[in-house]
């Protein structure tokens, strides 16, 4: 199974070094097939100087697009057409994964499930806080629906490693004429959608 990490980045001097850190830190082992698309939305400051810079000295399969500035949601479109992956998992500028987060990935990923929802820690003013999801796992798709519109913790796309195929073969897409609460409104769209078709 390959995973593709799609990475929106606009004005991320800032964090983006962080961010790819994180990621490419990982035991590659872990996950022998992936690839990171970062999409630079038109940045405005250091942004092209700090990725070109981690380019040059980083050899991992790490593919940078520019586009001109068109919101997030026109960036991880482009993304997921630019992804050769079996499964997406789109990652926030200012989002860092766990230490043993790719090896997690891959013993789930061996179920060939269609989307897999994981918990994420909270850092506030100091304080974190492991956020907790759901109490088990394998959880049916209409009771994940369920939990999605009667909470609101499941409208972060960050949390979701999604199968590649549905959505290069339908029309859920992230609406270009969001760019606040953009993730809801694509989650929301693809559970209805795979709940109605029942796949």
């Amino acid at each position: 199974m390959k995973l593709s990490v799609i990475i929106p980045v606009y004005n991320g001097e800032k964090y983006i070094k962080d961010c790819l850190d994180s990621l490419v830190t990982q035991n590659k082992s872990d996950v022998k097939n992936f690839e990171i698309i970062i999409i630079d939305d038109g940045s405005t400051d250091n942004t092209q100087s700090v990725l070109n810079s981690y380019l040059q000295s980083d050899e991992r399969n790490i593919k940078k697009i520019y586009q001109t500035n068109q919101g997030v949601s026109i960036a991880r479109n482009n993304g997921i057409n630019q992804a050769t992956g079996d499964y997406l998992f789109f990652v926030d500028i200012d989002d860092l994964v766990t230490k043993n987060w790719f090896e997690l990935i891959n013993n789930n990923l061996k179920t060939e499930s269609d989307i897999y929802i994981y918990n994420y820690i909270r850092s506030t003013k100091g304080a974190i806080k492991i956020q907790q999801l759901f109490q088990k796992d394998g959880i049916e798709k209409n009771t994940i629906l369920k939990e999605y519109i009667l909470t609101d913790k499941l409208n972060m796309v960050c949390l979701n490693v999604i199968k590649a195929d549905f959505l290069r073969n339908s029309l859920v897409k992230f609406n270009k004429d969001i760019r606040i609460g953009e993730d809801a409104f694509f989650l929301e769209n693809y559970l209805e959608l795979r709940t109605e078709l029942n796949i």
